[in-house]
Parts: structure tokens; C-alpha cells; sequence
């Protein structure tokens, strides 16, 4: 089960969050989810090679909130948050809605080395620009490992070097409970657009186990005694 879908939709409600938090009517439901989709892709159009992490988005009717994450401010931020500024009249032009109140606010990812989707992104990019996807492969995970991570998986699958017939490789050190549900493993997904076509890369991170409702249970405990 664990290698068939996504590492993060899994742990959904026990150590991964949402990255969409609202509740609509059943009616706005549809039109609320195509603009999430809208607005993800028009940061990621407008901001590309910013190094974005993810972005969530929360939303009460017509007012939106959303974190960008990333591993360079500066980039999203401009001078004087003038990039901000400017995205969000982009996206009120894209969602078609001038009423719309929107906030944006970037996080710093502080280790981008133990980011799953920055690694896919950076694999992405060094494929894109001609380098070879075995190193690059060997210096994600090394880097992963030495900034702490207890396993990193990194898979690329595609017509690697031009190569007639597709094929995948991945290159793991450490390991990867994928089935474990309190195990906190970090993904990430990206393309590369080469000149022989595009180039996946899957990104599998583990960072320990997270025992958080057990806490809570001996917490719970002593305050009974």
C-alpha cells in the first residue's frame, strides 16, 4: 500500500496537515477546489525557479490566506515586497474576481536539504541543464544524510541521457518505512524538460518517527494522578 500512493496524502490527519483548509457548501465545492488549482499554478508560472517549497492556502468565502514555503525570500519577496504586490493583483485578474481578499505570507525553509520537494526541484534543474543524473542523484543523498536525514530515496525515470527505450533508477541510502503511518517521510515530485523528452524525479525523505497523540496519552495520564 505504501508504494502505490502518496507518502503525504497517507499521513493525512495524523503528522501531515492540509495544504487546502476550508469547508465549503456543497454547492462551492467544485468552483472552490478549481481555484485552488488556479492560484497554484499561477505563483508557480509567475514564480518560476523560486525554489517554492509548497503552497497552502486558507480560505474563508471570499477571503484567502496562503503560506508560500520556500529556501530564497528575496526571490518571492522583491524589494519592498513589491513581488508580493504584484502577484496578488495577478491572481485576483486569474480567479476572475476583484472582490477577493488575498494575503500572502512566505515561509523560510531553513534546511532546504531536508526538503523533499526543493531535492526534486534541484534534480530537476541540473537534469534540465545537461548534468549527470547519476551525480546529482549521489550528492542529494549524501547531503541529505549529512544534514541528518535517517533515509532519502531519490527515483528518475524517463529517457535518461536520450536513451530510446525509458527506464528508472533510484539510488537509496538508509531506510524508508513507507507503510509506517507515524513515520515522518517528506515527498516531493518534479519534471524536467529535456530536448528527448520530460524526466520525472520522486523524492522520498525520512526524518524519524513522530509520537505526538503518545505525549499527549502520558500527559493526559499524569494529570489524572
Amino acid at each position: 500500500m505504501g508504494q502505490k500512493i502518496s507518502p503525504l496524502a497517507l499521513r493525512l490527519g495524523i503528522n501531515q496537515n492540509w495544504q487546502s483548509r476550508w469547508v465549503a457548501k456543497k454547492s462551492d465545492i467544485a468552483i472552490w477546489i478549481k481555484e485552488d488549482a488556479v492560484i497554484r499554478q499561477t505563483i508557480k508560472k509567475k514564480l518560476p525557479n523560486s525554489f517554492i517549497s509548497k503552497i497552502e492556502i486558507e480560505r474563508q468565502n471570499n477571503k484567502f490566506h496562503i503560506f508560500i514555503s520556500t529556501s530564497r525570500l528575496g526571490l518571492i519577496l522583491g524589494q519592498k515586497s513589491q513581488n508580493i504586490k504584484r502577484i496578488i493583483l495577478i491572481l485576483k485578474k486569474a480567479l476572475k474576481a476583484r472582490n477577493y481578499s488575498i494575503k500572502i505570507d512566505v515561509i523560510e525553509v531553513k534546511i532546504p536539504g531536508l526538503n523533499a520537494q526543493l531535492v526534486a526541484n534541484d534534480l530537476a534543474y541540473g537534469i534540465a541543464n545537461r548534468e549527470s543524473y547519476r551525480k546529482l542523484q549521489r550528492q542529494g543523498v549524501k547531503s541529505a544524510m549529512r544534514l541528518g536525514a535517517k533515509g532519502i530515496k531519490i527515483t528518475v525515470s524517463g529517457r535518461l541521457n536520450g536513451a530510446n527505450i525509458s527506464r528508472k533508477e533510484h539510488i537509496s541510502e538508509g531506510k524508508i518505512p513507507l507503510s509506517t503511518l507515524r513515520a515522518d517521510i517528506d515527498y516531493g515530485f518534479a519534471e524536467s524538460l529535456t530536448n528527448y523528452g520530460q524526466i520525472g524525479i520522486k523524492v522520498w525523505i525520512y526524518q524519524g518517527n513522530i509520537f505526538k497523540k503518545k505525549e499527549e496519552n502520558i500527559n493526559l495520564e499524569n494529570s489524572e494522578k
